[in-house]
């Protein structure tokens, strides 16, 4: 979270990601009986931080966390709950209505759900690595780089 600040705070005001404060423990509840499973404690950790980050113009957006919209999007079966074997739920979503998701009850991978294709993109390994390449999309956002392949 704090590579994610400090890149954040190099951008021009205008472009900044807004933090939310950490999530309630009513929020937590909430957003865990949502996906009928305890939260890995790695997404528990980040909404202990904050609850929400949106960067809706960095790129085509990133919006990560905000509990009470995530619950609510999942009630709607507004993402999909499985991939392949695996239980999933949404963690965030970019600014095409792609998602990103994790494991459910468990530290994993993340994926995006591309939902005008269907499938499953792995990002990456861990919602830590997740994060950071959050971190990533940030600096080549700030820097310019046209090259650079965003999430």
């Amino acid at each position: 979270m704090n590579r994610i600040h400090t890149v954040a705070a190099t951008l021009p005001d205008y472009l900044q990601p807004t933090f939310s404060p950490p999530s309630t423990r009513t929020q937590l509840d909430a957003f865990a009986e949502a996906i009928g499973a305890p939260l890995p404690s790695d997404v528990r950790d980040f909404f202990a931080v904050h609850d929400a980050i949106s960067a809706p113009d960095i790129h085509n957006g990133y919006f990560i966390g905000d509990t009470s919209v995530l619950s609510r999007s999942i009630q709607r079966g507004d993402f999909p709950v499985v991939n392949g074997a695996a239980i999933v739920f949404a963690i965030g979503s970019d600014g095409g209505g792609n998602a990103f998701v994790t494991l459910s009850g468990a530290n994993g991978p993340v994926w995006n759900w591309r939902h005008d294709i269907g499938d499953f993109l792995l990002l990456s390994d861990t919602f830590l690595g997740f994060l950071a390449r959050v971190a990533d999309d940030f600096e080549a956002y700030s820097r310019g780089d046209d090259e650079w392949q965003f999430m």
